[in-house]
């Protein structure tokens, strides 16, 4: 059987540290196997964060990178004062463009690059266009290169679209109108939709009926080892206190992952045991936004917690197996999101701690008997649980905290090359008739 191409729009990819990137990362570098052959058009990042294992993985994938002028999702360090003042105004600009500019902003680069976007899928000569989203650009993109080649289109919705219970920027009414549009002929023109968990894919299906029989699930992938280098045991930046219970939020609070809950469950178990609640430390990596700060120093648990920098893709393995308890948390609003940390989370042997609120995420950590799940309303008994690991720490030790490791045939299951697999099988019934 000859190998067929599949040109994969992915805004962000690796060595960008981010959900998108890392769900096309981990589909292309298996895909080979799977008789497909990536080609990635992406934007061009150059903080370059990727570990040596992944740079030798990125070698042999073929990758087009567009370059950008302007790329917001990059934060500069140590900026003058004069420097501050001019990107406070180009940034009240920018959100105003933002604002009123349907999909995301990033179309307007598509735009400029379209010819050369053009003439890249063209010599790559794609048998399938696949495109992910959010940026809602990329799918936008996916769809008019799809249509323009001829071959079938399938987008990738990380997040819903419009069907969002929170959205990650403020929105115009003419945005909202033009993304909908927007969003009903990419659906429209689809040869298949994916989605990252069943209740997104449901709550489609009821509100675009046209979609029935052209959807299905991929869940994102664990991050399995690919670097056998034994990580830095000394590395004093990763190293928690040991009286301390510490829970560990891997990732950054922000808008779509508040820390309001976890400071809620802070303030209840003040409440209930304050001896307790003086032993706990909640670390996250990344500095969160005024917002979440302004939320802590309200409710008096800013004590509790910890940032810390962004650790190195190679360390976050050591990070979460060195915790206590591990928190699975998203916006309350967020009901049809299962975050991509939970499956990071269930391999390892640390019990998990969600408070989210889809249901389908209950199911998963049952399933893997991972850890205790609540809902957003619940916080009460979030506290309570947190309580009692507590106790059970300071009497029994640390190593009484955790769980049963997952099964092999578990880790085969939530693996990226099993991703890959399932991506391919969609990829084979959509083929199957050319």
């Amino acid at each position: 059987m000859s190998m067929k191409s599949v040109l994969m729009i992915s805004p962000y990819f690796v060595p960008r540290r981010r959900v998108g990137a890392l769900r096309t990362f981990k589909f292309a570098i298996h895909l080979k196997d799977y008789g497909y052959n990536p080609v990635i058009l992406t934007i061009k990042d150059d903080q370059r964060l990727a570990s040596e294992a992944e740079k030798k993985l990125l070698s042999e994938l073929d990758v087009i990178e567009l370059s950008s002028p302007v790329d917001r999702t990059v934060q500069k360090k140590n900026r003058t004062d004069k420097e501050e003042n001019s990107g406070r105004l180009t940034g009240n600009i920018a959100d105003w463009i933002d604002r009123h500019t349907p999909s995301d902003t990033w179309i307007y680069f598509y735009l400029f690059h379209y010819f050369k976007v053009m003439r890249y899928a063209v010599s790559s000569k794609p048998d399938i266009v696949w495109a992910t989203g959010d940026p809602w650009s990329s799918l936008v993109l996916g769809s008019l290169v799809a249509r323009k080649l001829s071959v079938p289109f399938i987008c990738d919705f990380r997040d819903p679209w419009t069907r969002s219970g929170v959205s990650l920027r403020e929105r115009s009414s003419f945005s909202r109108y033009w993304d909908k549009k927007l969003e009903y002929n990419v659906l429209k023109h689809a040869s298949k939709v994916v989605f990252t968990s069943r209740s997104a894919e449901k709550d489609y299906l009821e509100n675009f009926k046209f979609l029935h029989g052209k959807t299905g699930v991929i869940y994102n992938a664990a991050n399995e080892p690919i670097d056998p280098k034994t990580e830095d045991l000394n590395d004093s930046a990763i190293r928690f206190k040991s009286h301390d219970l510490n829970i560990t939020f891997f990732g950054t609070f922000r808008r779509l992952s508040p820390i309001d809950p976890i400071a809620e469950m802070l303030t209840e178990l003040r409440h209930q045991s304050p001896e307790t609640f003086s032993k706990i430390k909640v670390h996250s990596f990344g500095e969160p936004d005024d917002e979440q700060l302004r939320c802590l120093r309200e409710r008096r648990v800013d004590e509790q917690f910890v940032f810390h920098q962004k650790v190195k893709p190679e360390q976050g393995a050591r990070v979460l197996q060195q915790s206590d308890v591990l928190l699975l948390s998203t916006h309350p609003e967020r009901g049809n999101i299962v975050p991509a940390k939970l499956w990071d989370y269930l391999i390892t042997d640390v019990p998990i701690l969600s408070i989210v609120p889809n249901p389908e995420v209950e199911e998963i950590i049952k399933e893997f008997q991972a850890g205790e799940h609540v809902r957003p309303g619940e916080l009460a008994n979030a506290a309570g649980i947190i309580s009692e690991w507590a106790s059970k720490k300071t009497v029994e030790g640390a190593k009484s905290l955790r769980r049963e490791p997952l099964s092999d045939a578990q880790k085969k299951k939530i693996g990226s090359r099993r991703k890959a697999e399932e991506l391919a099988g969609i990829f084979d019934q959509i083929t199957e008739h050319d």
